[in-house]
């Protein structure tokens, strides 16, 4: 291969592997339900104080649009005046789930949803509104059976809506044990699988309720880290280039040297061959 050639094909690997690396082109996985048919989702409880009955239903009308998720939490009376009681209800799709082993370490992960409260009483029948009976709601993540969860809202709209988490690291997640660590999103990582987390407690020495909040419109779009080849072979390419530059230039040097001198000892009367003869 000429070192014509040889530079025209480090020019196009260079220029596809800046094309391959552009956001646009960026790996992405969704992970999304508006249905919540029973069979693809499954729970996981978390309590405090004496905790509570969770109640999960699929309803197929008044979602946005048809079919919903409705989660049912009655939070048992605190233990004691100094006390509360507490229910976190993990939600986890398992239809589909994700493997940084297999599909790419996560560079970031974009959670969204559609809540409305559905309203609710205390155990003496008093009816409770969004100001103290609304649920609080979050994404979800499993990995090596532990539990984790992330920023909250609160599901306070008697109407549909749109709730979104955009640029989740690793570091923005903590474990519902209490326990320090965070996920593993690097390449290394176990499969983990995703969903939402509706919690909700009771006041210090408070009394019992029942609350609902619907959920539709699930979605989690998982980022992840371009490949690292695709960077080595454009360091490599501008490398290659930047030493075929450096010889030319110095081949471009020694020529005109060699056309000096063949001048003037042409002009002592001296046979010099060309330099593009030698």
């Amino acid at each position: 291969m000429t070192l014509r050639r040889l530079r025209s094909f480090l020019l196009l690997l260079a220029f596809a592997c800046v094309a391959s690396t552009h956001p646009a082109s960026a790996s992405s996985v969704v992970l999304s339900d508006g249905e919540f048919a029973a069979a693809d989702w499954t729970t996981a409880v978390v309590s405090f104080g004496d905790g509570g009955t969770p109640t999960v239903d699929q309803v197929l009308t008044g979602g946005n649009p048809g079919s919903f998720r409705r989660i049912d939490l009655a939070i048992r009376a605190a233990p004691s005046p100094t006390t509360f009681s507490a229910l976190w209800l993990f939600n986890i799709y398992n239809a589909a789930g994700y493997d940084p082993a297999t599909q790419g370490a996560i560079l970031s992960i974009d959670y969204g949803e559609d809540s409305i409260y559905l309203g609710g009483q205390n155990d003496l029948g008093v009816p409770l509104g969004t100001s103290n009976g609304a649920h609080a709601v979050s994404i979800a993540l499993v990995q090596n059976g532990i539990l984790y969860t992330s920023t909250a809202y609160l599901a306070n709209s008697e109407s549909w809506t749109s709730r979104a988490f955009t640029g989740l690291g690793a570091g923005d997640f903590f474990r519902a044990d209490g326990a320090a660590g965070s996920p593993d999103f690097s390449s290394t990582g176990a499969p983990m699988q995703l969903g939402f987390l509706d919690r909700v407690s009771g006041s210090v020495g408070g009394i019992g309720f029942d609350t609902a909040t619907g959920i539709d419109n699930w979605s989690v779009t998982i980022h992840s880290v371009p490949e690292p080849s695709t960077a080595i072979l454009l360091g490599l390419s501008l490398a290659g280039l930047f030493t075929l530059s450096r010889r030319g230039q110095r081949r471009e040097r020694s020529l005109r040297r060699e056309v000096r001198f063949g001048d003037f000892y042409r002009g002592l009367g001296y046979f010099v061959p060309d330099a593009d003869d030698t």
